[in-house]
């Protein structure tokens, strides 16, 4: 791929233009050139920018070049510069810029593959599928710098567009707590005992993202993908699953009057055995659904803590962090919402306000959420109107440490803030 380059011309901007240096330097190396002055004047200007952080001048690097390759002479340095230094474009370091970037993409699947041959020669597939995704999915894009007066208003800008991105859950005391719903680039974690009602509030949350025109993907990995459909369906129609079953037909026309049945395909849904999907494979049926025009706003994982491991490690709470980890990051890569829920321990159970130091498993998962909310429900709550009090155990950006009281119809599954009127499923909501 190097034939589309003028190597004399990028060598040119590497020793003599500071900034492109800098962008390109490690992802040049002397292999790239064959003639031996084009290797000396490499390797010169990668030490001369270690140590002094630049290039004095032209003379001076040539000096410097012939002092150390007394071979090479002042003369073929000034014929090389004649023939190749000279005023480039943004456009063309941005063309040289990528390019170095696909050749180094190229270098490390090379090695990942040479890598990956004896791996799944040893039956470590997963392994092989971990250094694939990690070795590859980075891109020099995903890093930004940011020099805080220059692009001061930029920022300021780009942080408006998250906030008026945002998703609402619907419950509106929530969603003033939360600074106006669920934001991209956000791990939420849902935290609950068995039984709680977890899958149904966050179906529930589906369905409130759903109603704002958001493409939704969930991914079950213990409930299978007919009973999701079933429960959203239940949710929409306010009707419980088996009025549903007895008259099917009826059902789906009544779905296909609903206000709101155009934005019902925004709803993807994927199952997957427990245990069996990894981070890296969730991210790769991402990408591929993208491929196929499916660009999600909001991912449901339901749940993180029955994933396979991407790497097996001594103890299950390294595995555990290190999913809730990555699921961060896909969250952050693809600009999406991220929303998983997570198991509290048996004193969680017991207890009348679930903690963070209740999570089950490892305390650190919730280091990495942004917003951390959990179901709480006492045998008193069950009984008083089928309450239960979702409180805020974390919020990054906005207001924690609060109650919000929601009321479960147990037949449909809803789920409604207390003293309100009426529920996302309600079929003449309007947004």
């Amino acid at each position: 791929m190097l034939d589309k380059v003028n190597l004399g011309e990028l060598l040119a901007l590497y020793v003599f233009d500071r900034e492109f240096h800098f962008a390109v330097d490690d992802l040049m190396t002397e292999e790239f050139f064959d003639h031996p002055l084009y290797r000396q004047v490499f390797s010169v200007a990668r030490e001369f920018y270690q140590n002094y952080g630049d290039v004095p001048s032209q003379e001076a690097f040539n000096a410097f070049v012939v002092q150390k390759y007394p071979q090479t002479t002042v003369q073929e340095l000034e014929l090389f510069w004649r023939s190749h230094r000279r005023e480039s474009s943004l456009a063309t370091k941005r063309f040289y810029l990528d390019h170095l970037q696909e050749l180094r993409r190229i270098r490390i699947a090379q090695e990942v593959i040479r890598k990956g041959i004896e791996q799944v020669s040893q039956g470590k597939v997963d392994d092989f599928v971990h250094e694939v995704v990690s070795s590859l999915s980075f891109q020099e894009k995903d890093i930004r710098t940011v020099f805080f007066r220059r692009d001061l208003e930029r920022m300021i800008q780009s942080l408006s567009n998250v906030e008026e991105e945002r998703t609402l859950t619907l419950f509106p005391t929530l969603d003033s707590y939360l600074g106006g719903g669920f934001a991209r680039r956000e791990l939420i974690i849902i935290l609950g005992g068995t039984g709680v009602g977890k899958t149904a509030f966050l179906v529930n949350l589906a369905w409130s993202a759903i109603l704002q025109e958001k493409k939704v993907f969930y991914y079950t990995f213990e409930v299978s993908a007919e009973r999701i459909v079933m429960r959203l369906l239940s949710l929409i129609l306010s009707q419980n699953y088996q009025e549903i079953l007895i008259d099917p037909q009826k059902a789906i026309q009544k779905l296909d009057e609903h206000v709101m049945s155009a934005l019902f395909n925004n709803f993807i849904v994927v199952e997957a055995p427990t245990f069996s999907m990894t981070t890296a494979q969730l991210d790769s049926n991402i990408e591929k659904l993208v491929m196929q025009g499916q660009i999600p706003d909001i991912v449901f994982v339901d749940y993180a803590d029955i994933m396979l491991s991407q790497r097996s490690y001594r103890e299950r709470w390294l595995e555990l962090e290190t999913s809730y980890m990555e699921l961060r990051s896909i969250a952050m890569k693809r600009n999406l919402v991220m929303v998983t829920a997570s198991q509290i321990t048996r004193e969680g159970a017991d207890a009348k306000q679930i903690r963070l130091e209740h999570v089950k498993g490892s305390y650190g998962k919730t280091h990495n959420a942004d917003v951390v909310l959990s179901l709480n429900r006492t045998p008193e709550d069950k009984y008083k109107d089928n309450q239960i009090r979702l409180y805020i155990n974390k919020n990054r950006n906005n207001i924690a440490d609060q109650d919000v009281i929601l009321k479960v119809d147990y037949e449909t599954m809803t789920f409604m803030e207390a003293g309100s009127k009426g529920n996302v499923s309600s079929s003449n909501f309007l947004v």
